[in-house]
């Protein structure tokens, strides 16, 4: 995969789990940015090259309004709609997001209750306790947090030799 289109999937999958920590608004765009990352990772080549070609509704899962994001990333190497909702949702809690345990709500209620704003900061009020007078998270829930981050970080860690 090249660079071009690992960034862009990456920015397709922050927009799918923005889109999810939003909710309610449309949670069609979350699914349809999530398929589209997909789609993107597997090209065999230069997402540059499908723009060039005017070859981007072949890609499964790109519809019009994806490939006005598409065009805008070849044409200024960013998307607007990324950069507005990064100012919507805390940023630094979508990475939380893939991790088992850390859905939209969960994740909403931590940052609206105790304002967190990165990963970093829900996991000291997991350990520190903070978060045990919150509605929803008992002890069962914590350790199972504390656990899937855990798993996370191991995995994460991990390098594959081929």
């Amino acid at each position: 995969m090249t660079e071009q289109n690992k960034h862009l999937a990456s920015i397709f999958h922050d927009l799918a789990s923005m889109y999810r920590f939003l909710g309610g608004e449309n949670p069609f765009r979350a699914i349809a940015y999530q398929k589209a990352s997909q789609s993107i990772q597997a090209l065999p080549k230069d997402i540059a090259y499908y723009i060039t070609e005017d070859s981007l509704k072949e890609i499964p899962g790109i519809g019009t309004s994806l490939e006005k994001d598409i065009r805008e990333f070849g044409e200024k190497g960013e998307i607007r709609r990324f950069e507005r909702l990064k100012k919507r949702v805390p940023y630094g809690l979508m990475e939380l997001m893939d991790i088992r345990g850390f859905g939209p709500q969960s994740l909403k209620s931590l940052h609206k209750k105790l304002h967190a704003e990165s990963k970093e900061e829900v996991i000291t009020a997991l350990q520190d306790g903070s978060v045990s007078g919150l509605k929803g998270f008992g002890p069962k829930k914590v350790e199972n947090m504390l656990r899937s981050l855990k798993l996370h970080k191991i995995i994460e860690d991990r390098m594959l030799l081929w």
